[in-house]
């Protein structure tokens, strides 16, 4: 399209994956980085930024960088819809998004537009995912030399977390059939036996990390049961469902079980590890999360949802606007014009279809993605006569 592309590897991995001209190598520590950045996008005359999340340290500088030299900021990432969608979105996301949450210019917004294509067409290759990672991650820790002035935004050492989760989906695959069974007679008596659930997030992850007021899970987790324990109608039980991706390191069903113990709601409350979340959301009575992008699951199924951190899709009319301790009695389903206009909204604005880990999604996501940026449409409607 004529535009000039440029990158700046900040570490080994970054420079393994890039297969092209225009990428420069940036060796110093984070102090300097901001006055070299800005050298760097002043000389080229940089118009637009594009970044892998932006609560990074190095990419926050970039994005004071951008607002004082009015550049764009593009960020993506896993999408809030799932699963075979992208995040593409100006300025930020979540807690920093600049994405309307107004319901009458939702409402504007969607007016007209095509329903969402959920059909999976770009299912991303777990071996493909663990494999990049896993070569880029400890790379990066082997290479550390290369690049001195580099620390990593991982909470663990990268060879250690990727044998750990290696361990963990091993574990959960030999007991994938106990854990589907599980889930199945928990929805299947769903009306006899009402639920909550609150599915865990990766503790390493900014959006518990940079998104919410909490350090770690455990201390959510205390919110959670012992709002549950003492606010919630005695019939009903509440399920904690463990991260598909979490490493495996901390003794999670150990720590519930203790927390439960001291609130005496032991009966009350399980951890599951495996096993649908979707099977298990359609059926219950309500889903508690920090800002998982399982709320928006569980909002387009209609299921009451209370968010603890900030969120894209915390609105009045889709989620629990009072406290934590109400939610368990009064929760409401989110309001179905709503819902809808907002799936369609975000879907046509902030979203891609497509995938980093399939040769296909990632053909489909870039195509979309550099026609947003070429017309300058991110965090608009892309409509097919436009393209």
């Amino acid at each position: 399209m004529g535009h000039h592309c440029l990158r700046v590897h900040l570490c080994f991995g970054d420079w393994l994956f890039w297969r092209r001209a225009g990428g420069f190598h940036y060796r110093g520590g984070l102090g300097t980085w901001p006055e070299w950045l800005e050298r760097f996008l002043l000389k080229n005359g940089v118009t637009e930024i594009v970044l892998l999340g932006e609560q990074r340290d190095h990419h926050k500088a970039a994005v004071a960088l951008a607002k004082k030299h009015n550049m764009h900021v593009t960020v993506t990432e896993w999408g809030y819809l799932r699963p075979d969608w992208i995040t593409f979105e100006r300025d930020g996301m979540s807690g920093n998004t600049c994405f309307t949450k107004d319901p009458d210019e939702i409402a504007q917004i969607a007016e007209g537009l095509p329903e969402p294509d959920f059909e999976v067409r770009y299912p991303d290759s777990f071996f493909q995912l663990a494999v990049n990672g896993l070569v880029a991650d400890v790379g990066t820790w082997v290479f550390g030399f290369l690049y001195p002035g580099y620390r990593c935004h991982l909470l663990m050492n990268p060879l250690a977390l990727y044998i750990c989760t290696g361990l963990r989906k091993w574990k959960a695959a030999r007991n994938s059939e106990q854990a589907n069974s599980r889930v199945k007679a928990l929805a299947d008596a769903a009306e006899r036996s009402p639920y909550f659930m609150f599915p865990m997030q990766i503790e390493a992850d900014f959006q518990v990390r940079a998104y919410s007021k909490y350090t770690g899970l455990e201390s959510a987790l205390r919110d959670v049961i012992g709002s549950f324990a003492l606010h919630a109608p005695t019939s009903r039980r509440l399920i904690i469902k463990v991260h598909p991706m979490d490493p495996g390191v901390r003794p999670w069903k150990r720590i519930v079980a203790r927390i439960a113990s001291e609130y005496k709601a032991e009966a009350r409350v399980e951890l599951i590890d495996g096993g649908s979340f979707g099977e298990l959301a359609t059926r219950s009575s309500g889903v508690v999360t920090i800002n998982s992008t399982c709320g928006v699951e569980a909002i387009m199924t209609g299921v009451p949802v209370k968010t603890l951190g900030e969120s894209l899709y915390d609105i009045p009319g889709l989620t629990f606007q009072g406290a934590l301790d109400h939610f368990w009695s009064k929760a409401e389903p989110p309001k179905t014009p709503l819902r809808q206009q907002y799936i369609s909204a975000i879907a046509a604005c902030i979203q891609i279809k497509g995938g980093f880990f399939s040769a296909e999604g990632l053909k489909a996501l870039v195509e979309d993605a550099a026609i947003r940026l070429d017309k300058g449409m991110v965090n608009f409607p892309l409509m097919k006569q436009q393209v």
